[in-house]
């Protein structure tokens, strides 16, 4: 399985939901064993499927305001084309009768077939105070050479949406024993008489894409009065503290907290508790009927609903969202990615590295939550960048395009030892020194809604008065500095937890609590080797590198191209 741990500087940032049975964890093995053993000159195809309405690039129309729909998106059109799947390679290659795909020509075409750059955190060029970062990617032209004009029926097909296949192996190789080096979706075309220029974006764009709503429909009930309609409904992920709510029925007193909860674990007024009657009921009109007593309040936790049978002036209660979504990163990412995106662009599961969701929710399989309120537009990919750095992780797409999660952790001994036969003879450089944290303070269980004194009730205890008015409890982890510059870092993360925020400090500060160095490493032979969040060793006779030392891999830099150069950037503790 592909390694998920990495360290690096950056900006920060039935069965249980997450769970896949072992026939569906899309988990990513090592499938070029077989291509570094056989060495040489590699071929590369390329297989573009028909059209996938999943990925739209090009335009059906001018664009919508920026930021409202996907580029080019629109429910009013259905694709009509011709689904004539591309078969292109670097070199000709024809593909054995016993095949998947029998007898197919693979013209030889492709110069270069692909490149790609994916990294954690950011350059050199982009510092940031902060130790922890997001992921990136971003993908290179597939250029089709066209001299002859042979490829020039080309230009005229549909290619916006289709998934595109790298594929690599050996002339004489079955088609079927080729490995996928990188799969994507092709989102523009370019052309002129000698090339043809396909743009590949990574799949893990799908997430840039706004999140799908419930609305109020000013109906009455739990859709609200008219003053209501067309507003989105709030929504919880996981568990959330002090949210606020929207009345919905003033004469009896119900208000809406969510679109649908699991559990209220306290409700308040002012700040002040509110006694739980302990009766749920199923919907609005047995809510509506029943008796509540005086001070306190009765739920329909399936709309999200709370009727107090007193009246109240500022309601605000703790609460578990629906416990379908889960509670945990790698839960409420994979309900995200396959539910509240537009029916078009929701990953299915052989879009999710599972292996990598499974083995995130062991290891940091911590109580977040998210709140969707009723005015934000809101974006899949910053709500699971904000997820994973809660944890102290990132969310990114594996070579096959799949979503991959990982976490940050101190590099440990790995099998593999980068040395001078594997580096390039300009040899390598380092790329930057990144300040020890000496200090680590992590926000923890923040509230939705923050109360200042004159909000509250002149009956709340003072511990609680401190507990509403600030948004985050927070936790530090010191640890001896080993350099005079070593700094004092603070990351406010949704964990509702003093224990889980307590271990994430622990993490961090061990991760962190030494000066590190960030090297390019150029590369000699092939490509894909490695990927994000590996560990791996480097040993070299300069630099104090000569007893060799761990490293994770925060940077790939490489391309199809014999001439180009392949780099890998790492990350590890300075001499």
């Amino acid at each position: 399985m592909t390694s998920v741990t990495a360290v690096f500087p950056g900006p920060f940032g039935g069965l249980p939901f997450g769970w896949l049975p072992g026939a569906w964890d899309f988990g990513t093995p090592d499938v070029f064993k077989g291509l570094l053993a056989a060495g040489g000159n590699l071929t590369y195809l390329l297989v573009a499927d028909p059209y996938d309405p999943k990925a739209t690039g090009e335009a059906l129309a001018l664009p919508g305001p920026f930021g409202t729909v996907p580029f080019g998106w629109s429910p009013e059109f259905e694709y009509l084309g011709v689904g004539v799947p591309a078969r292109l390679a670097s070199r000709n290659y024809l593909s054995k009768s016993t095949d998947s795909l029998p007898n197919v020509a693979f013209p030889g075409v492709l110069d270069p077939a692909y490149s790609v750059t994916a990294s954690l955190g950011v350059t050199s060029s982009s510092p940031s105070s902060s130790p922890l970062g997001g992921a990136d990617i971003s993908v290179g032209d597939i250029t089709i050479r066209n001299g002859a004009g042979l490829q020039d029926a080309l230009i005229n097909r549909s290619w916006g949406g289709r998934v595109a296949e790298i594929l690599a192996g050996v002339g004489t190789w079955s088609f079927d024993q080729f490995a996928t080096v990188l799969r994507g979706n092709i989102s523009g075309l370019r052309g002129g008489d000698m090339e043809t220029n396909l743009s590949l974006a990574a799949r893990l764009d799908q997430l840039n894409n706004a999140v799908t709503r419930s609305y109020f429909g000013g109906t009455g009930d739990a859709d609200g009065p008219a003053t209501l309609a067309n507003q989105a409904v709030p929504e919880v992920w996981g568990r959330c503290r002090n949210v606020p709510m929207i009345q919905v029925d003033a004469g009896n007193q119900i208000y809406r907290v969510a679109l649908a909860l699991s559990a209220v674990l306290l409700a308040r007024d002012k700040g002040l508790e509110v006694t739980d009657s302990g009766a749920d009921y199923a919907d609005f009109a047995a809510l509506t009927a029943a008796t509540v007593a005086a001070g306190h309040y009765a739920t329909c936790l399936a709309l999200g609903l709370i009727r107090f049978g007193s009246t109240v002036t500022t309601p605000t209660a703790d609460v578990d969202g629906p416990s379908a979504i889960g509670t945990t990163a790698p839960d409420i990412i994979q309900y995200l990615a396959k539910t509240r995106l537009d029916p078009n662009l929701v990953f299915d599961v052989t879009d999710i590295d599972g292996g990598t969701f499974n083995t995130v929710k062991a290891a940091r399989g911590w109580t977040v939550g998210f709140y969707l309120d009723s005015t934000t537009l809101y974006n899949g990919r910053q709500i699971a960048d904000q997820l994973m750095s809660n944890i102290g992780g990132w969310i990114m797409a594996a070579r096959d395009g799949a979503l991959q999660l990982g976490v940050y952790a101190k590099p440990t001994a790995s099998p593999t030892t980068l040395t001078s036969a594997d580096i390039d003879a300009s040899g390598p450089t380092l790329d930057g020194r990144i300040r020890a944290t000496r200090q680590m303070t992590i926000g923890y269980q923040p509230m939705i809604k923050t109360f200042t004194d004159t909000d509250m009730s002149s009956a709340v205890t003072q511990s609680d008065r401190v507990l509403l008015s600030t948004q985050y409890r927070t936790i530090v982890e010191e640890a001896a500095p080993p350099d005079r510059d070593a700094v004092a870092v603070r990351i406010d993360t949704s964990l509702d937890s003093a224990a889980d925020a307590q271990a994430l400090a622990d993490a961090l500060i061990d991760l962190l609590s030494w000066a590190t160095h960030r090297w390019k490493v150029p590369l000699r032979g092939l490509p894909f080797k490695h990927w994000l969040g590996d560990n791996l060793g480097l040993k070299y006779d300069r630099h104090g590198l000569e007893n060799g030392a761990n490293f994770i891999v925060i940077g790939v830099d490489e391309t199809s191209d014999p001439s180009g150069q392949n780099e890998l950037t790492l990350l590890g503790a300075a001499p």
